[in-house]
């Protein structure tokens, strides 16, 4: 198949965080606010549409666009909703492609999670780390074990099928026993 055939992924990095985790390499920034992330969101949109003409893959199929971070799920669904209308007008998002958002446990309700899956969203990807207090608190996480269990119940009940947990292994503090609780 030539390599033009071949549908694109694509990854979107949103660096917004509620705060810094201590083990966390990636770039972020502290949460501005909704204005500033909302100007971040368009900036996107626009980055995308001058890239896809710039690389030449304006037109291509996609099967598979991930929002990444940082704490995607930060932003408000019409920023959502902005960047995605530029992903479909800029290529051809295939009906089966997977839609996927990272989300931290502290910032998503009921009533945001419905509104991402609105949107074609249809894959979460919940950064919990760990169920475990103490491990959480080394970590520097801003929510705790049970918000992470109320955020997963949240997601299904939002119509996500499609859940991961991120969780981490060998830390300071854990067990066997912890890991497996």
């Amino acid at each position: 198949m030539p390599r033009a055939e071949i549908p694109l992924g694509i990854y979107l990095h949103s660096p917004f965080c509620v705060q810094h985790c201590t083990y966390c390499d990636f770039f972020t920034k502290a949460f501005p606010g909704a204005p500033q992330v909302r100007a971040y969101a368009l900036a996107l949109a626009a980055g995308i549409r001058n890239s896809a003409g710039d690389l030449g893959i304006r037109g291509r199929e996609v099967d598979t666009l991930y929002f990444g971070g940082g704490t995607p799920s930060l932003l408000e669904p019409e920023d959502l909703e902005a960047i995605l209308a530029v992903v479909t007008q800029e290529f051809r998002l295939l009906p089966s492609a997977e839609i996927s958002l990272e989300a931290n446990p502290e910032s998503v309700s009921t009533d945001k999670l419905k509104a991402f899956r609105g949107l074609g969203i249809n894959r979460l990807s919940l950064g919990v780390q760990s169920f475990q207090p103490a491990v959480l608190e080394t970590l520097g996480r801003a929510h705790s074990a049970q918000r992470a269990k109320d955020a997963l119940r949240e997601a299904r009940s939002a119509g996500f099928d499609n859940v991961s947990l991120d969780l981490m292994l060998a830390l300071p503090g854990q067990s066997q026993e912890t890991i497996r609780d």
